[in-house]
């Protein structure tokens, strides 16, 4: 994957940076799924090491200034591009495409976290009266199902640290896990 940014990224003067997949604990280790992330800054001070054409490219890039023949190819390229209907249509469906998965997910965030919000409150109130009551009169008094309040006071029990919100989380990412490998 290659990104051209209009800024350097990480302030380090450096036109090329790549990336791969390297273990965090132990650098020694690799993904070895050929996967490189490469973040090209036209305006770093290091294009000499790449040679006339990378120079050429980053320039380019910088101000669309055309010095040899591949980048004259590639304003060629800009060109046909802009003016195509393909394109345009091509380029109009993925943004519509985008804004709709943006919408979902939106969507999908505030549902998760109405969910959140009030299996939270029931496990603040599981855990203020679970050694007064019994699973199923808490789930009478709460209006949850019994089996969700015997997995609460599970998960209190294991992790008497955690925060409600943590708690609810858990629980509800465990139960989402479920019902897609069920799907």
């Amino acid at each position: 994957m290659i990104f051209i940014c209009n800024y350097d990224p990480f302030g380090k003067g450096r036109c090329f940076y790549r990336f791969e997949n390297v273990c965090v604990d132990d650098p020694s280790l690799k993904l070895k799924d050929d996967s490189v992330k490469i973040m090209i800054n036209p305006y770093g001070n290091d294009t000499k090491q790449f040679g006339k054409g990378f120079a050429a490219l980053m320039n380019f890039l910088k101000n669309g200034q055309i010095s040899d023949t591949y980048t004259e190819s590639l304003k060629d390229e800009i060109t046909e591009v802009k003016v195509s209907e393909e394109w345009r249509r091509r380029y109009m469906k993925l943004l519509i495409r985008d804004q709709e998965n943006i919408e979902l997910g939106r969507e999908m965030g505030e549902k998760f976290g109405k969910e959140v919000g009030e299996l939270s409150t029931c496990v603040r109130q599981v855990k203020t009266n679970m050694e007064q009551f019994s699973a199923s009169q808490l789930a009478s008094l709460l209006g949850f199902d019994q089996l969700t309040i015997e997995e609460i006071s599970e998960s209190i029990k294991a992790h008497p640290d955690w925060s409600n919100e943590k708690i609810a989380t858990e629980l509800l990412e465990e139960r989402n896990k479920h019902n897609t490998d069920e799907s």
